[in-house]
């Protein structure tokens, strides 16, 4: 991801541990409702935009203003897994919106979860 950082689930529960890092959920509130990483906000991607690198955010609904105001904050977005693109795409906006250390677990939820790792409710 240009400008921004690729890091596994393991990373991300190390950040996690050292409450280094907010995380956020780019799913919608019923799969947020279902279990989340812990600490994590909510923070839906609305996209209408297509599948790809090149996507149109302004098609999108992203609420940029739930994100820290310091955009040296270490912020980790992700979604369902690896397929999924709300989380690449809230990542990229972020990134275009001024943030400097825009972290995206690509592995999703479904990564998180098949770790066994903890789930807040």
């Amino acid at each position: 991801i240009r400008g921004g950082k690729v890091v596994s689930v393991d990373e991300a529960k190390s950040l996690l541990d050292k409450k280094s890092a907010a995380f956020f959920d780019t799913r919608n509130a019923p799969n947020f409702g279902k279990g989340h990483v812990p600490g994590a906000a909510i923070v839906s991607y609305k996209e209408k935009s297509d599948f790809s690198p090149t996507f149109d955010g302004s098609q999108d609904a992203f609420e940029l203003a739930k994100l820290p105001a310091e955009k040296g904050a270490q912020v980790v977005f992700y979604s369902d897994g690896p397929k999924g693109w709300k989380s690449y795409k809230a990542a990229t906006l972020a990134i275009n919106a001024g943030y400097k250390n825009v972290l995206w677990m690509r592995e999703g939820f479904a990564g998180w979860t098949a770790r066994n790792l903890p789930v807040a409710q």
